[in-house]
């Protein structure tokens, strides 16, 4: 089957990916998105909807854009172990 002039993607498009991470309540998924902002400012939208945290990121490249989630991925995971030690748990 050959793709359709609508399922073409614009040779000027840029990689993009959102990740989005459930959590237990909105006030959880504010702490992450706090703990985000300093080290992803430029390179990373995230925004709490409800109860779930959601990155957005774009980049010039898919390479670039993988450093960027990495990077972003690895904050977040500290960001939770930090959470739980703080909780407690």
């Amino acid at each position: 089957m050959t793709p359709s002039s609508d399922d073409a993607v614009p040779a000027a498009a840029s990689p993009r990916a959102d990740v989005r991470v459930a959590c237990t309540t909105a006030a959880e998924a504010e702490a992450l998105r706090a703990a985000l902002a300093p080290e992803n400012a430029g390179f990373l939208d995230a925004r709490v909807v409800g109860t779930t945290l959601v990155m957005s990121a774009e980049a010039r490249s898919i390479a670039s854009l993988r450093a960027t989630l990495d990077d972003a991925l690895a904050c977040l995971s500290v960001a939770q172990r930090a959470q739980r030690v703080a909780d407690g748990a």
